[in-house]
């Protein structure tokens, strides 16, 4: 009969050692860092959709709160104010500078007019004018004729009628006028 020694193969078995150069370590290696990164990945997304739940619920708490509201109103209206300043300093700049239509014939017939007297209402075409002001006297009324003739700005002006007012003791002056063409401007 003969023995047979079964151990030996185990015994074999047990002394291999494993080898790391072999692809099966690799791909056992890979997988183990794919499924670690993503294992972090997947805490770090909870973590952060955690924060950004509990931000969400501040934020609307925050906006919901009569300070919030009332800063977003004054915010709002320094808003339309800074716009509605933006427009007054061109138009101011505009005006001063007489590049609106009108403003150089005006500031010309202002210049004209006496000091005693107050334009009430003007208007004007391409060609003609029609003006009343508030005079003291009918001497007055002369006066602002004579003015308005040595004005060089009209062709040909007339004064129609004054009137006394009753209620102020004034005269209310009424005046036609053709306008030269060119420079008023």
């Amino acid at each position: 009969m003969r023995d047979y020694n079964f151990f030996a193969a185990y015994q074999k078995k047990r002394s291999q050692q494993f080898n790391f150069n072999s692809p099966l370590f690799y791909f056992i290696l890979v997988v183990l860092l794919i499924l670690g990164v993503s294992g972090g990945l997947l805490v770090q997304n909870s973590m952060l959709s955690d924060a950004y739940k509990s931000l969400s619920i501040k934020l609307t708490t925050l906006q919901e709160s009569n300070s919030y509201q009332e800063a977003d109103v004054y915010t709002q209206s320094i808003r339309a104010m800074t716009e509605y300043d933006q427009y007054a300093s061109s138009a101011l700049e505009n005006i001063q500078g007489g590049y609106i239509l009108g403003t150089g014939f005006l500031g010309k017939m202002a210049a004209a007019m006496p000091s005693s007297t107050s334009l009430t209402s003007l208007n004007a075409n391409t060609a003609t004018v029609n003006f009343t002001a508030n005079v003291p006297t009918k001497a007055a009324a002369a006066e602002l004729l004579l003015r308005m003739q040595e004005s060089q700005l009209f062709w040909q002006i007339s004064l129609n009628s004054a009137v006394i007012a009753n209620e102020t003791g004034t005269y209310t002056a009424t005046f036609d006028g053709v306008l030269k063409a060119g420079d008023q401007e």
